[in-house]
């Protein structure tokens, strides 16, 4: 059967949704930026021309955008990255009949991205770097392999037009994070606080995801980020 999936990118997500549901009139737009600290506007706007093109060339498939749980975050929405996401979404809303939005926290997975915060930590520690960050500083890991179940699940579904949160059940502290990769890793870490990363009432709404895991029973225990480092550490 011939292949109704159409892939925009070539980076990690773009691979890991490689052949994924041939049979689905879709188009998996994951050509976008992937520094969340990136500030050349060039970049964002080359994204939005993608994007128009798309509009004019996608016939009737489902666009599938993916944004980031971080335009919610009181401590980063205001930088370009966050600006430029919530902007694709609503120039989505108004241009698309068909599309799902897919919010995404830090996705964890054999990717060589330097700027993933999963590969960004590791790096640091490995090079016995100094880690700036703060006791009250959140983030929200998933393995793309749970990301990729739980999206295959939502488009089985024929749901149209939502801005979906598709993340773990629970926030981890990053200092957490790192005391686990230290472990596993066998290196010391650097931790040096500051509270300008302080992000405590940042909550991502994982009502939807709770739901269809009742479905999926993808477990969320407090070893799934043990797990998951374990899973990924050594691809660094």
């Amino acid at each position: 059967m011939e292949s109704k999936c159409r892939i925009i990118g070539n980076g990690f997500i773009a691979q890991s949704f490689k052949n994924f549901l041939n049979t689905y009139n879709i188009i998996i737009f994951a050509s976008g930026v992937s520094n969340s600290s990136n500030l050349d506007n060039s970049e964002f706007e080359k994204e939005i021309r993608k994007l128009k093109d798309i509009k004019n060339n996608s016939q009737d498939s489902k666009l599938i955008y993916f944004s980031s749980c971080s335009i919610e975050d009181g401590s980063r929405n205001k930088k370009p990255y966050q600006i430029h996401k919530k902007k694709m979404e609503t120039i989505i809303n108004q241009s698309f009949e068909n599309y799902l939005i897919f919010r995404l926290p830090e996705i964890v997975g054999n990717n060589k991205n330097p700027y993933t915060l999963f590969n960004f930590l590791v790096n640091k520690i490995k090079n016995k770097q100094k880690i700036l960050t703060s006791s009250k500083c959140y983030r929200n890991l998933i393995d793309i392999d749970d990301v990729k179940s739980i999206i295959k699940f939502i488009l089985e579904k024929n749901i149209n037009r939502q801005v979906i949160n598709v993340a773990n059940l629970k926030m981890q502290k990053v200092i957490d994070i790192v005391k686990i990769m230290s472990k596993i890793l066998n290196y010391d870490f650097i931790i040096e606080e500051n509270e300008r990363f302080d992000n405590e009432d940042f909550i991502i709404n994982v009502d939807t995801i709770a739901k269809i895991n009742k479905h999926l029973k993808i477990n969320f225990d407090e070893n799934y980020i043990n797990l998951l480092l374990k899973k990924y550490i050594n691809n660094v």
